[in-house]
């Protein structure tokens, strides 16, 4: 994908989280079902790096499996109203040490600091271009520490004949220049300006871009959603 298309798209999702960030964070208030399946994984790592934290809901979820522990939560998005909604959210767990940060990670992906745990939930069908994406695992990897795990989802809206459906027509100028998979989706009662790019993964795409990272498949398992396979769930692990 080329550079200005990659701009545009991210164009797209920048004015979209800033129109309505707010009505966004209201349908995000609770944890996913297949979060309970991370339990395991998660207990034990007092360190997380939370890439497009949105308003901080898997912070909470989170904190509140190590009650007992002092923490640090570090917590990245590029949307300015989802921070503060995240500062708000986190504000209820004093104990933990909490670094939130406004960050495009398209451009400027996180290059300093080790973790046990990070995630990237719910985010990486906003990354426009495969490229784009391979290489934004590589950098995730880089950051983890020995043994430290990367938990991504993969969102299968192209799988749901509904959400597929609700599609809409690229505009000309880009008809032509997105990838195979990518979507311009609706949200909520389509007001002005209430679309979103997102891209749909298959099986093979996923595939690939865990190849890609280096790091080691620990646990798979899809969940969510009516079908309770909405989002595929990859749980990578660093060499110790």
């Amino acid at each position: 994908m080329k550079e200005d298309t990659a701009q545009r798209l991210l164009a797209i999702n920048r004015a979209f989280y800033r129109r309505h960030a707010a009505d966004f964070a209201r349908t995000r208030r609770q944890a996913w079902p297949g979060w309970e399946r991370l339990r395991p994984w998660l207990r034990g790592r007092a360190r997380l790096l939370d890439v497009g934290c949105g308003n901080g809901r898997f912070g909470r979820f989170w904190a509140q499996l190590h009650p007992d522990e002092p923490l640090g939560y570090h917590a990245i998005d590029a949307s300015l109203p989802l921070l503060r909604e995240a500062t708000h959210t986190m504000g209820a767990f004093p104990r933990v040490h909490t670094r939130l940060e406004w960050r495009d990670i398209f451009r400027d992906p996180p290059r300093h600091g080790h973790y046990p745990l990070i995630v990237l939930l719910g985010v990486l069908h906003h990354i426009p271009g495969r490229s784009h994406r391979a290489a934004l695992l590589r950098a995730l990897a880089a950051r983890l520490t020995a043994g430290g795990i990367l938990i991504i989802i993969f969102w299968r809206f192209g799988a749901d004949p509904r959400l597929r459906g609700r599609a809409r027509p690229w505009p000309p100028a880009l008809a032509d220049r997105v990838e195979a998979n990518d979507f311009l989706l609706p949200w909520g009662e389509e007001q002005e300006g209430a679309v979103r790019y997102c891209h749909h993964f298959d099986e093979n795409e996923e595939r690939e871009l865990v190849a890609t990272s280096g790091l080691r498949l620990a646990q798979s398992f899809a969940a969510d959603g009516a079908s309770g396979a909405l989002n595929a769930y990859r749980i990578l692990q660093r060499a110790v």
